[in-house]
């Protein structure tokens, strides 16, 4: 909403606009400038000694055209399809008495390890993957009654989220615009 008396300012979406006018200095050229960048702060918006806009500046300006207070950038959360997700969890087991030691609630998951990691144990050589636990088939294991650890990994489908800002819409913001130059 523009409060005040100057017909040569206008605003669309995140866009400012001035209207083409003469001044006593010359000139001034239509001219727009995007606000987007100053999201979240008070802006205030100059004829520099050139007749060009400028938007907050730090040094001496010719003329103050308007000021407003932008709202923070706003974002939201929509998601992109869906991505698998793998999730490593650690059981441990008591080493029993055969080649076979069942893996409580292994519930469809997969066994990727098993041992310490310092003790180096192989897939395929001295442990293999079994539906429901781990089968030894070497002769380096676990002592009987010995704990050791599993890993059980598991591949789930989650929701891909991602970060989508909102354009900044100026019409919802209160503009208080000064009159033009003579």
């Amino acid at each position: 909403m523009i409060i005040g008396n100057n017909d040569k300012i206008s605003v669309q979406g995140a866009t400012f606009a001035l209207a083409a006018f003469e001044c006593a200095v010359g000139n001034v050229a239509a001219q727009e400038a995007d606000l987007t960048p100053y999201q979240g702060q008070t802006v205030r918006v100059y004829l520099d000694g050139s007749l060009r806009i400028r938007i907050n500046p730090k040094e001496d300006m010719y003329w103050q055209l308007a000021e407003m207070t932008l709202p923070a950038p706003q974002s939201r959360q929509v998601q992109q399809g869906i991505i698998q997700v793998e999730k490593t969890e650690s059981a441990t087991i008591l080493r029993g008495e055969t080649d076979f030691d069942a893996v409580p609630g292994i519930d469809g998951r997969e066994i990727s390890a098993v041992g310490h990691y310092w003790q180096n144990l192989r897939r395929g050589i001295e442990w293999q993957a079994e539906a429901t636990g781990v089968r030894w088939l070497g002769e380096r294991r676990p002592q009987a009654g010995e704990e050791y650890p599993v890993e059980l990994k598991e591949i789930s489908e989650e929701p891909h989220m991602v970060s989508v800002m909102d354009s900044l819409d100026l019409d919802g913001v209160t503009i208080q615009v000064f009159e033009n130059p003579a």
